[in-house]
């Protein structure tokens, strides 16, 4: 600290910029910054409290724009050992405001970072307490903030930091305490960092989900941030980090991320109720990896495929909802590996024309019995290729008879339930030899509308929905 007299004049000439003008601002300042080990920051304390002295003295009587900032980064025993000394020097730093109503801000820091493992900060726990609890009256009483701090970082195994639970504890309730009731807020923090297997935090998860639990009081009920932290890292295979997920779930808001040792990518299924309790880690999940969901709901398709390691979903679930859920799982084709509908019976899909074409492929992929009922006008029927469809019960129900229809897909009901047919007869008779014709007949024998199968004889053919219309089969 052999500059400090030189410092301290420059700060001086400094605080004259305004120089008798009748200004009361100072806008010169002279900040310092000084990172160093405890030990060598305690050896210099009485020159480094001078130089805060003298820095206080910038303003010849306005406010005091200097400060003196203190960077400790070392281990907990370094730091308790030379406590005593920082401790003094906080104390000076604290009067930079020199005991002036009209000067009140205090300016000057001192933050010390421990870096260690919880062993060695859980055997300095008391030294570091009564260190942080000095460090908060660096205001000297007068009602001001309190600038001063002490972080604690920990990188640790679970099992580590699990087996020094009630020290780290206890200090962290301490910590809490560095405003000494004055109602501001809390600098200091534990920062707990772990990285481990995923078998060993699963080990562990008891201890640690206590320690959460009392990290998150860190402010004593005062009302303010939470400084303090504990984050887990995962490194292990995917088969691990699942056979132990039951426990890590209970840690997720904990896990910061999970990294995956197996060579390649790795492969795995789970059932749609495991996907959804283990979504919050599985996210987590930094590597990649290729996931199979089976008996998932038609609704819950679209939210699994934005985890892009999902390379294929089996939908269960009944034809009602995978009748809504159409158009988003058709979006999803490539990773829909099957549907199967939940109904009792023989369920049915009534669809337009349009439905049919633009959903073909989810259809394709609905591996159960269930009726296709394409319910339109027979214009557009008449346009659709059913042929394309692979499941063997298809129902026509027109909705409208305006123009002739001739189908050359198999069809096993033709509903007409949607047809006025009052006061008409419908003709059923043998088309080209192997399909059948049916017509509409007015009350005067007029043939209104025909309708034509080119692969359906009159046993196969179902007539549905005609209500008293009297069938002719000819």
């Amino acid at each position: 600290m052999t500059n400090t007299v030189a410092l301290q004049t420059l700060a001086a000439g400094f605080a004259q910029a305004t120089y008798g003008a009748g200004h009361n601002l100072n806008i010169n300042y002279l900040a310092f910054v000084v990172s160093d080990t405890a030990a060598n920051i305690a050896a210099n304390g009485v020159a480094l409290n001078a130089l805060a002295a003298g820095l206080a003295k910038d303003t010849y009587s306005t406010g005091n724009n200097n400060s003196l900032s203190f960077a400790i980064k070392d281990t907990a025993a370094n730091i308790a050992g030379n406590a005593i000394a920082l401790q003094s020097l906080a104390a000076g730093l604290a009067q930079d405001t020199y005991g002036s109503a009209t000067r009140i801000y205090n300016n000057n820091q001192l933050t010390a970072t421990v870096s260690d493992t919880s062993a060695n900060v859980a055997a300095n726990s008391a030294a570091l307490q009564s260190f942080a609890a000095a460090l908060a009256q660096d205001t000297y009483n007068s009602g001001y903030l309190n600038n001063n701090k002490l972080a604690i970082s920990i990188g640790d195994t679970a099992a580590n930091v699990a087996a020094n639970t009630v020290a780290l504890q206890s200090l962290a309730a301490a910590l809490a305490q560095d405003t000494y009731d004055s109602g501001y807020f809390n600098h200091n923090k534990l920062v707990i960092t772990i990285s481990d297997t995923a078998a060993n935090v699963a080990a562990n998860t008891a201890a640690l989900q206590s320690l959460v639990a009392v990290l998150a009081h860190d402010t004593f009920d005062s009302g303010n941030s939470n400084n303090n932290s504990l984050t887990i890292s995962i490194s292990d295979t995917l088969s691990n980090v699942l056979s132990n997920i039951a426990n890590i779930n209970m840690l997720s808001a904990s896990i910061a991320a999970i990294s995956l040792t197996d060579g390649g990518i790795p492969a795995t299924a789970l059932t749609a109720s495991q996907y959804a309790a283990d979504a919050a880690v599985l996210a987590k999940i930094s590597s990649p990896y290729s996931l199979g969901i089976s008996g998932e709901m038609a609704a819950n398709v679209a939210t699994d495929i934005k985890n892009i390691n999902v390379t294929a979903i089996g939908v269960v679930d009944s034809a009602a909802n995978v009748g809504t859920s159409l158009n988003s799982l058709e979006s999803t084709i490539s990773k829909l590996s099957g549907i199967v509908l939940t109904d009792k019976g023989t369920p049915t899909l009534s669809l337009s024309t349009t439905q049919v074409t633009n959903d073909l492929a989810v259809l394709n992929a609905i591996t159960s019995p269930y009726l296709l009922s394409v319910k339109d006008a027979v214009a557009n029927i008449n346009s659709l290729s059913l042929g394309g469809v692979h499941s063997s019960l298809i129902e026509i129900m027109p909705t409208s008879l305006l123009a002739t229809l001739t189908e050359n897909s198999q069809i096993t009901d033709l509903n007409l339930s949607q047809i006025n047919l009052a006061g008409e007869s419908i003709t059923e008779k043998a088309y080209q030899g192997i399909g059948t014709e049916v017509d509409i007949v007015t009350s005067k024998g007029v043939v209104a509308n025909q309708l034509f199968f080119t692969h359906d004889t009159e046993i196969q053919l179902h007539l549905l929905g005609i209500g008293n219309t009297v069938v002719h089969v000819m």
